[in-house]
């Protein structure tokens, strides 16, 4: 039986090492058809995109912040404390969270009877309606104006008529 020198142990070693290297060398471009997994976290220079299940996440290097769900896109500013909420039934604008101090409300509502009419809402800093304009069980144009303990002091209607507190 012949003995195997090093050398030719290495040689034997580095030749299966290429011949794998050029079997599993292409140049082609890969499609997957899905991928499956929890989460995907690109990151850039110009920032960061959370993609999961429900929805995707984009913050850019300043801060900003841009949330895409089912239904909603949430832009937030730099500091987190200012915000506006795009649904499906309205426009709705913040500060400090979209979960407090909302200021506006631009929504689609239905009456009982199914008809659809949409309202703007403001609110104050506590919280408490200021004015609301939308339209009156009428179907008449509709305007409250509220005290500040948020209260209706003023009604407005479309066909002239008025109520005070």
């Amino acid at each position: 039986m012949n003995k195997i020198d090093i050398k030719s142990f290495l040689i034997g070693i580095l030749s299966v090492c290429c011949v794998l290297l050029f079997i599993g060398a292409r140049n082609d471009d890969v499609t997957f058809g899905k991928i499956k997994c929890d989460s995907i976290l690109l990151q850039s220079e110009s920032g960061e995109t959370m993609i999961v299940a429900g929805g995707m996440n984009i913050t850019d290097n300043n801060g900003m912040e841009t949330a895409l769900m089912k239904g909603i896109i949430i832009l937030k500013d730099k500091e987190k404390d200012a915000g506006l909420l795009l649904a499906g039934d309205g426009v709705m604008g913040s500060e400090y969270s979209l979960d407090e101090k909302i200021f506006f409300w631009l929504n689609k509502n239905q009456t009982q009877y199914g008809k659809g009419f949409g309202s703007l809402q403001l609110w104050d800093q506590n919280a408490n309606p200021i004015i609301k304009i939308g339209i009156s069980t009428k179907d008449n144009g509709l305007i409250d104006l509220y005290d500040r303990w948020g209260n209706v002091g003023n009604q407005l209607n479309g066909d002239g008529t008025t109520w005070n507190k």
